[in-house]
Formats: structure tokens, sequence, C-alpha cells
């Protein structure tokens, strides 16, 4: 990784906290939001989120322990590798899509900040994804 991506990500992490609590600031101003939580548990965002979220995290770490496993450079074998060129990526995505369903208004299916940062996330994982798979190329040659 470049020195750039990373000082890049690290700006994206610290802009993206301060988006948050500038977004949420009128709510915790006001005194807050005062409902039982439980109302909370039953929506269905909150069940379709967490359960996507949940799924999409332990795809991705079964995805980077593959990684981390691999002795030599060569395409990780498994079925996550198999129909996604890196599904670490795709999972990473579909994270922040949760983030964005989970961290949404009463009201709203999606908050505007984390849609802002799933936008980047693609865009960046994309760019790296293209690198990924030019590397491969140039390593193993095109896939059949």
């Amino acid at each position: 990784m470049h020195v750039t991506h990373w000082l890049i990500g690290l700006a994206f992490y610290m802009v993206d906290s301060i988006a948050i609590w500038v977004e949420g600031m009128p709510t915790l101003l006001a005194g807050g939001v005062h409902t039982s939580p439980c109302a909370e548990l039953r929506t269905t965002k909150l069940i379709v989120g967490l359960c996507f979220f949940v799924a999409a995290s332990i795809v991705q770490n079964r995805a980077h322990a593959r990684l981390a496993s691999l002795t030599s450079y060569r395409i990780p074998p498994g079925k996550l590798f198999q129909y996604v060129l890196c599904p670490h990526y795709t999972a990473e995505v579909v994270i922040y899509i949760c983030f964005a369903m989970l961290g949404a208004p009463r009201g709203s299916w999606l908050n505007v900040t984390m849609v802002a940062a799933l936008i980047f996330v693609v865009s960046n994982l994309g760019v790296t994804a293209i690198g990924t798979r030019q590397w491969y190329v140039d390593q193993f040659g095109a896939v059949k």
C-alpha cells in the first residue's frame, strides 16, 4: 500500500467521524431520543441491517483469514474467491450499506453521512480491486 493511500484512508475515518457527530448534534442538544430500546428492536430495518452486517462481517473475516494463511503468492483457494476476486472488499461494501441503514434517523431508511462514506468506500475499493485484478493477470494470466 502506498503511503498516500494510507493517508487518504486515515483522513476518511477522521472526517467521517466528525461528520457523524455534526449530523447527530441536534438530537444530542435536544436531550436525545427518549424511546424504549425495546421498541427499536422490532423494526424491520434493524433486523435486516443486523443480519446482513453479521453475515458480511463473517465473510470478511473468513476472506482475511484465507489471505493470511497463504504461504506463497497465488490466487486464494476456496469458495469465497471462486466467485468474487476480492470477497473482503465486497463484504466491506455490504458492511457500509448496513451502517447507512442502521444509522438512519427515524422515518428514513438511510443515513446521508454514511451514504457519502459508502460512496467513498466503493470508489476506493473499486480502484484497489482493479489493481488487484491486474496484478493477478500479470502474475497468473487471464482467468478463463
